[in-house]
């Protein structure tokens, strides 16, 4: 494993997060096991601005019903869930943190939206995906932490479609 990866892992893999998102969504009158997407909202968006940004980032992005997008850096999943439930997209997901990806895959299947989203723990610069697989390419605050802008960008293009685009944000 390289160091940056034990550095994420270390940082954000020991925090009980699925039991804090269980007992909040319990607090608001929700059932932990059946919760929609939405309920998921004040909990699952791990970037400044939450739902907000998630919404303005998917309306610049323009996608279309039916296109396969490639989430980098999903945290929880909660972006995920979003572009499969509100856009109608096909999503595939990594994250670098297992813990995340273990409690992305769980929230995912209670929301009943494991058909439309599958999260995988993966590096952005070795990504698990066979060339021109997706039509986007959507990442939330995370490349800013991705050092090897360069080699991101060959992974990047590498399993976009021709024509198929990169939203980011810093």
């Amino acid at each position: 494993m390289a160091d940056v990866e034990a550095i994420v892992q270390r940082y954000y893999g020991d925090r009980p997060v699925l039991q804090r998102i269980e007992d909040a969504l319990r607090s608001a009158g929700v059932d932990p096991k059946k919760p929609s997407h939405r309920d998921l909202w004040p909990f699952d968006q791990l970037h400044s601005r939450g739902i907000a940004a998630t919404r303005e980032h998917a309306e610049r992005a323009r996608l279309l019903p039916g296109m396969h997008v490639l989430e980098i850096g999903c945290g929880l999943g909660g972006a995920s869930r979003y572009l499969a439930a509100e856009c109608g997209c096909r999503v595939a997901a990594i994250d670098l943190t297992p813990k995340f990806v273990e409690v992305a895959r769980i929230l995912t299947a209670r929301c009943g939206l494991v058909d439309r989203v599958e999260i995988r723990q993966a590096n952005a610069l070795a990504l698990p995906f066979d060339d021109g697989t997706f039509d986007h390419v959507w990442s939330y605050a995370v490349t800013m932490n991705i050092a090897d802008k360069a080699g991101l960008g060959r992974e990047v293009a590498r399993v976009l479609k021709p024509g198929g685009r990169l939203m980011r944000s810093l």
